[in-house]
């Protein structure tokens, strides 16, 4: 009657979310970072500040020349793993809410979502716009992860 228990579902759910996590840690990057060159390349490289455009050009200007293309291949690190569980715990802390309501099919669904809408918030906020997130788990994590289980 009960097949699939909640401690098995949680390990479940938390190997897929790490894995697709680590992916989509490394591809929204680089897909950013091809179109950065695409826009930047009549400016050429190495670039310096200009100060007269804004702040943020000068950074995406500087990104631009620093960055890795989208054919190049994926390296995974110890590092891209922690990064991975940050979205994990995002994943977990939706999961809490939601508990006793969905069937693991609906769970895996939900998993995916959470785990691409928690990577893309963490894209703008923090690599994006250059937000300070020095703990890795206060607004990309906690905050996100609560706020998409009870939403």
């Amino acid at each position: 009657k009960y097949a699939y228990t909640s401690l098995g579902m949680s390990f479940l759910m938390g190997a897929f979310a790490q894995e697709w996590c680590c992916l989509l840690l490394q591809w929204i990057p680089l897909y950013h970072c091809s179109a950065l060159k695409e826009r930047f390349k009549n400016v050429g490289c190495p670039y310096g500040n200009n100060p007269e455009i804004t702040r943020f050009e000068n950074v995406q200007r500087t990104v631009a020349c620093q960055c890795m293309d989208v054919n190049s291949m994926i390296e995974l690190n110890i590092s891209d793993f922690i990064k991975g569980q940050y979205g994990v715990v995002a994943v977990l802390i939706s999961y809490g809410a939601l508990l006793g309501k969905v069937n693991p099919l609906q769970m895996l669904v939900i998993v995916v979502c959470n785990v691409a809408a928690y990577v893309g918030n963490k894209f703008l906020c923090v690599d994006y716009r250059g937000g300070v997130d020095n703990t890795g788990s206060l607004y990309t994590t906690h905050i996100f992860g609560a706020a998409f289980g009870l939403g």
